[in-house]
Order: C-alpha cells, then structure tokens, then sequence
C-alpha cells in the first residue's frame, strides 16, 4: 500500500512538472505574441494617422505578412489571394500567360528563349532570342526571371505590353498581346533516337534503339504521362533510354516519387527520405519513401541528363538513380533546392483563401545525401556555355513546331531564318555533346549486358 501511494506521488508529481512546463511555455508564448502584436498594430497605425499618401489597409497587411515569411529562406512566402489561385493553376500545366520561356543572358539581359507553337507570342511573332526590355512598363534590366514570369503571367483575355529589340535590328518594338490560357505538356517529347544524327546530336549509325524522353516538369499526372510513353517506346523496340530533366525546375514531390517507382524494379527500395519537424512536438520527424514494386517496365540501361536548372523534384529523381545505380547522369550538378515546401491555407473572409508556402523539410537521397544547397553531381560532367545553353532551347523549339506542323499546325514567321548572334554574325551550328555522351553512356551499358 505503501508502495503504490509512493508511486502515485512520484507520478503526481511527475505530472504537476509536467503541466506547470506546459503552462509556463503557453505563458511565455502568448506574452511574446501580445509584444509582437502590440508592435505591429502601433507600426500600422501610426501609418494610417501620419502617412501623406492614401494606405490600403489589405496591401499594408500583405506586406507584413510577405516580411514575415520572406525572412526565413529563399523558398517561403506568403501567397495573396491571386496568386494562390496562379500557383494553384500552375499544378496542374494551365495558367494564363504568353506561352513564351525566358531566360536571363549575361549580354544581352532577359530573352525569349522559345514561344511555345500556337501561343499568344508565337502568333504576336516573338522569336527565340528576341530582347524583352519592358513588360507593362517596367524596365526588366534589375528584375529576376520569376520576377518577368509574374508580370507576363495574368488573367486570360487581359493585355500585356512588351517592348521588344531584335537582333539586327535599332528601333524596339511594341507589342500588345492578348494572354490566353496555356497548357503545358509535362513529357515534351518521346522518341526513339534515330542514328546517324537527331536533335543535334551525333549518333552512331549502328545505334541500338534509344529511347529519349524529355520532362519539362513535375505536375498533375506527369507519371501517367511518362508511362504512357515508355509503353509507347517499349512497343517500338527501345533497348536503352535517356531520360532528359535539363532545365526542370521541379513541381510536385508525390509526382517525382511516382516517376522514380515507374523506373525502380522491385518493392521498398529507397527513393527519398524527408526530414522535418514535428508541428506539435517540435521533435525531429522524418517520412520514407519507397518503391512499390509495381511498375510493369523493364529496367531498362538508362541515363539521366541533368544541369543547373535541374531543381526540386528532378532533383529527387537525380538522387534517387543515382544512388540506386539505376542511371548513369550526364550533363551538370543540379541546383541544390532540396526542400519541401508545404503550402497552408489562410482564409481572409471576404478578400478570398491567400496561402502560406513554408519551408517544412529537407530532401536526403538514398545514400543519406542532403541535396539542398549542393545539388547532385552527375557521374559525367559535360558543362555548355551560355550559348550551348540557348543553342540547346533553339533546337527544342525547332523540334517542337515540326511535331506540332506534322499534326497541322502552322510554322511561325521567320522560323526558318537562320539564328543570328551579335551584330547580326551567324551563329555557329549547335551540337548537343551531353545527349551525346548520354549516349555513348546508354551503348556502353547496352554492351555490358551483351545487348
């Protein structure tokens, strides 16, 4: 008796200590969180007593709130209603935009790398290396790249005013274009490489049937898509494959886990490891990822292509072949943003749901490599010059409108201009060497299993 009286004083206790360490860190909390408020609502005020200028009050907050959360990392930040609704499109390949990809040239500033076949621009006439100097106004020579994106990207039906310089040309143009909704297709292209030469690559004329996929990007449905086409592929003889992620930013991470079970025999094999922080504990917590075994497709002798545009979820599938020695990656290292953003809900009654992208954890390859802030090595490293690089969007965008003419689509103006560099130069013909030693890679694979 005696002995179970002490037990339950001990627990008692225990318990009190408990709870009194509970109670004091809500204390503690909550008087923080009075100190901050006082602090933002005197800040707020003293602008709506003093400032000379008229204050939107839903502005002021959206501000505040994207201070907040700006200062964490690169990657978190506070969405307003609008643009919760653009990221929310992105997901899933539609938004409403010019259908143009840009890039930043060190010489020249912001690019049209290539217009997408039958958007807005490629009706307005933009060409691949056309300068964009202004969007609605704004001069684009101190702005980011996602920052152009942004200001490009809107409402369909709405206008957005470019001022554009083209090589060889003094005067710049002015254009007002029409955006439109844009759908993206995920998987680009699907082809079994035809030797002795395509998309510029110089491929030996005995070749063995290699197939060559490219990803654009991770979103809805993109496994679905790439399955279709390895069947597609494997129906017409594929005996190797090259799967290309250059200038893959990433999208969702269930999409690139379900790509890297597409390509993995066999079930529990490690794709990733996610570590965090328990939201309630505060204890560390981490979620595994693994193969299911259920993909009906062959291993086939395989490289990935890889460069510094390679992010986020093509760096999961980066990480995971190659720690799996399922591929063989040729190219550049990646570029090391290996951080999982999960996006929480803010309700803001009648100015519509805005969101807060938070940085919750951290990418670990099988081998218990963290990626963000190092990227992936590839086993091969082929580095392009910024040129290369251009040269590479060129030959996509050639390739692209003669899929889409083959189908009946039109050839845009000027398409079969030769490309012109400085001063109106011809520019040199582009050869892409990093398909070409992922295909050295996948021969030499095909051999060693006596294919």
């Amino acid at each position: 008796m005696a002995f179970r009286t002490l037990v339950w004083g001990v627990f008692l206790v225990l318990l009190g200590g408990l709870v009194l360490r509970l109670h004091t860190r809500w204390a503690n909390e909550t008087m923080a969180l009075r100190r901050e408020l006082s602090a933002y609502e005197e800040v707020r005020q003293k602008i709506l007593d003093s400032y000379v200028g008229e204050v939107d009050r839903r502005e002021l907050l959206f501000g505040a709130l994207q201070g907040m959360s700006g200062r964490l990392d690169a990657h978190s930040e506070f969405w307003t209603p609008k643009r919760r609704e653009e990221e929310r499109s992105s997901t899933t390949g539609h938004f409403g935009g010019l259908g143009i990809e840009i890039a930043r040239d060190p010489r020249k500033g912001l690019i049209v790398l290539r217009p997408l076949p039958n958007s807005p621009a490629a009706k307005a006439g933009l060409l691949p290396e056309d300068g964009i100097l202004e969007i609605d106004g704004q001069a684009t020579g101190e702005i980011s790249v996602d920052r152009a994106r942004e200001l490009i990207r809107g409402q369909p039906g709405s206008i957005v005013k470019l001022k554009v310089l083209r090589a060889g040309q003094d005067e710049p143009l002015a254009l007002e274009i029409e955006r439109a909704e844009i759908k993206i297709d995920s998987v680009q292209e699907a082809t079994i490489l035809a030797p002795p030469e395509t998309a510029s690559a110089r491929i030996p004329a005995d070749a063995p049937k290699i197939g060559y996929v490219l990803v654009a990007k991770f979103q809805d449905e993109t496994s679905r898509d790439l399955d279709r086409a390895l069947a597609k592929l494997s129906a017409e003889g594929m005996q190797g494959l090259i799967l290309d992620l250059r200038g893959n930013h990433g999208g969702l991470l269930d999409e690139a886990v379900s790509v890297c079970d597409l390509l993995l025999k066999g079930k529990g094999r490690s794709i990733l490891t996610v570590r965090g922080r328990d939201p309630e504990t505060h204890a560390t917590r981490e979620e595994k990822y693994q193969s299911s075994g259920l993909s009906p497709h062959p291993e086939w002798p395989m490289a990935l292509l890889v460069d510094g545009g390679s992010a986020s979820a093509s760096e999961i599938v980066a990480g995971c072949l190659k720690d799996s020695k399922r591929a063989v990656l040729v190219g550049e290292k990646t570029y090391g943003k290996g951080s999982v953003q999960t996006i929480l809900p803010i309700p803001l009654q009648d100015w519509g749901e805005a969101a807060l992208k938070l940085t919750t954890g951290k990418f670990y390859s099988p081998s218990d490599s963290i990626i963000d802030g190092k990227g992936v090595t590839p086993d091969h490293l082929v580095p392009f010059t910024q040129a290369q690089q251009i040269g590479l969007q060129r030959e996509r965008y050639r390739r692209q409108v003669l899929r889409d003419a083959e189908k009946g689509g039109g050839i845009p103006a000027g398409f079969f201009n030769p490309p012109q560099g400085e001063g109106g130069k011809a520019v040199e013909p582009f050869y892409d060497l990093q398909l070409e030693r992922a295909v050295e890679a996948v021969i030499e694979l095909i051999r060693r299993r006596g294919g």
